[in-house]
């Protein structure tokens, strides 16, 4: 005969267990889960949980393959042969102005033209300060002498920077701040409204080659963008 102590010994053995268990798994899902490729938030692929799990282990992505090969796609957007991008996906890519949508091979890809800022053709002065606004290319201006001074600062992992100044958190390389006033580093980067994520122009740059098949390559953990492509061949198997 079992002995009811037994019994309430067990239970409660197994309970504790539980709880045990239960807490454990509460306790991973606290922590950050690792941050997807970069290519799969500009392509807004959906992240699948399995049960039990607290990160994901894969993603759901848009059929690329199917694409119109006579449109070009974009941030969510299709565009027809000779369409430019609308003003709102542009400003999301300002280092590569009046891009166009061109099927002059195949698949469709978008064209764009190419800047060299003049403030990384040469030197800084000393005492001078390149100002730049939040969704700029180039810097619109360069602030020198006693007017540095005047502007105001900001603090950001131990550094200070001066108004119109571009930041790069050293823990967050897909994103970058801007330094003005009222900034708050105390505001988590992810939340705060003067720091935004790099896009990479994933589907600017490399929609045909997405199109085909092909895959981002990326230099590290380190590196938010992908550094080049690896495309399907016929000895793949």
């Amino acid at each position: 005969m079992v002995n009811r102590n037994s019994v309430g010994l067990l239970m409660a053995l197994l309970l504790l267990v539980l709880a045990t268990v239960v807490d454990h798994c509460h306790g991973a899902c606290d922590e950050p889960c690792r941050p997807p490729p970069k290519h799969y938030t500009e392509l807004g692929c959906q992240p699948v949980l399995e049960e039990g799990q607290c990160c994901p282990k894969r993603y759901q992505c848009p059929e690329l393959t199917d694409r119109d090969g006579n449109k070009c796609y974009f941030n969510g957007n299709i565009y027809d042969a000779g369409a430019r991008l609308s003003k709102e996906d542009q400003e999301l890519n300002s280092c590569s102005p009046a891009c166009f949508c061109s099927n002059d091979t195949q698949p469709a890809s978008f064209k764009c033209a190419h800047i060299d800022c003049p403030e990384f053709l040469a030197p800084l002065k000393e005492n001078c300060v390149n100002q730049y606004t939040a969704k700029g290319c180039c810097a619109e201006r360069t602030v020198c002498g006693e007017d540095v001074k005047r502007l105001e600062r900001c603090y950001l992992e131990g550094e200070m920077y001066y108004e119109g100044q571009r930041m790069y958190p050293k823990n967050e390389t897909c994103r970058s701040c801007f330094c003005r006033a009222g900034f708050d580093n105390s505001t988590a980067i992810a939340d705060n409204p003067n720091c935004q994520e790099a896009n990479c122009g994933i589907e600017l740059h490399g929609g045909d080659r997405l199109a085909m098949g092909c895959i981002p390559i990326y230099f590290g953990n380190d590196r938010c963008c992908p550094i080049s492509w690896k495309c399907p061949t016929d000895n793949d198997t």
